[in-house]
């Protein structure tokens, strides 16, 4: 601990206490807003919706969405995080529990609202449909059926910062659903998604790495660390390789754009991931080989959206987004992310 009663979070000393909005930013890992808001403007920006008003609605929608998510989160797994996520923990307790629930309320109200004010502009059911599954996967990821607790349906339900923000951008900049519309979005899609959402849920198992005391104390056991430890090196890369097969198959048919192929610069760090995720052991591994899979889910969303909409648009998001990533990594998040002691503890 640093003298100040923060933890030394590998070579990084919190010098000082943070205000209580900095603690606030931090436990309820506001950086996550880039994950959530890159496939919504994606699909915006093909929608013909890409402009500053929509993207302030997209940034604020997004930050409330994950604001609130994980306020839940912290509140629904206090006890795994005492073990699991001390540091966290402790930043929780600085805001306090009943102010954490209460961001949770507000945040949750304040999705609502910007929900009802979309749908006054866009009167889909589609949309609103979407719109409640989102909420409804959110929070009952942590409370209610606590899809976190149900293994292969948490893997799915991760996939929502990919597949689910990008159907809801889709549905807000698509007032029509006719034969032609619906047509365009699986084939212009189908590619990004085949690929985008099973590379998220095959690998996303690597974030219960950090998590592994806390939860078996709580009486959880991932499915994927399970179905790491009980089959070969050798299929877990098959695993984790396969979405990338109808990648390589709509490209080489030429059912795609050429631009396609740019996603398969991303597969070497596949192998890496899965390289670290089979040879990690100490703590420090794990929070590494984590943090590279974030660093990985953001580049490929980012790349997969400029396949999509390849504008000025995405590519000026893309950056933002990778801009807010790092800096909220280093100093909004409970976890300062990938720094040099970091990335020679990467198992590979």
């Amino acid at each position: 601990m640093s003298g100040a009663g923060q933890p030394v979070e590998q070579g990084i000393i919190r010098s000082r206490r943070p205000s209580l909005l900095v603690a606030m930013l931090r436990c309820t890992s506001c950086r996550f807003t880039a994950i959530y808001f890159i496939p919504f403007w994606g699909a915006m920006v093909i929608g013909g919706l890409g402009t500053v008003p929509w993207a302030v609605f997209g940034v604020v929608l997004w930050f409330a969405h994950s604001t609130g998510t994980e306020a839940v989160n912290r509140l629904s797994d206090r006890v795994e995080d005492e073990v699991n996520r001390p540091e966290r923990t402790a930043l929780c307790r600085q805001v306090g529990f009943d102010r954490l629930r209460t961001i949770a309320i507000a945040a949750w109200a304040l999705v609502g609202a910007l929900d009802l004010g979309a749908l006054a502009v866009q009167r889909s059911v589609t949309l609103a449909v979407l719109l409640v599954l989102g909420v409804l996967a959110a929070l009952g990821y942590s409370y209610g059926p606590r899809f976190g607790r149900r293994h292969w349906i948490a893997l799915f339900v991760l996939t929502f910062p990919f597949g689910g923000t990008f159907f809801i951008g889709w549905a807000l900049s698509h007032p029509a659903l006719d034969g032609t519309v619906l047509r365009d979005l699986v084939v212009q899609a189908f590619p990004l998604l085949a690929v985008g959402v099973p590379s998220v849920a095959t690998l996303a198992g690597i974030k219960d790495l950090t998590d592994i005391a806390g939860d078996t104390a709580a009486g959880y056991h991932s499915v994927w660390v399970r179905y790491l430890r009980t089959h070969s090196r050798a299929i877990v890369l098959a695993t984790v390789s396969i979405p990338y097969v109808p990648l390589v198959l709509l490209a080489a048919a030429g059912a795609v754009p050429a631009r396609y192929w740019a996603m398969l610069a991303l597969y070497p760090v596949v192998l890496v991931l899965t390289r670290c995720f089979t040879r990690s052991r100490a703590s420090i591994e794990f929070m590494a080989t984590r943090e590279l899979f974030y660093l990985y889910w953001l580049a490929l969303e980012c790349l997969a959206m400029w396949c999509y909409a390849p504008t000025t648009q995405v590519v000026v998001a893309s950056v933002l987004a990778f801009a807010w990533w790092i800096g909220a990594t280093r100093y909004l998040h409970w976890h300062p992310g990938i720094n040099r002691a970091a990335l020679v503890a990467l198992p590979v």
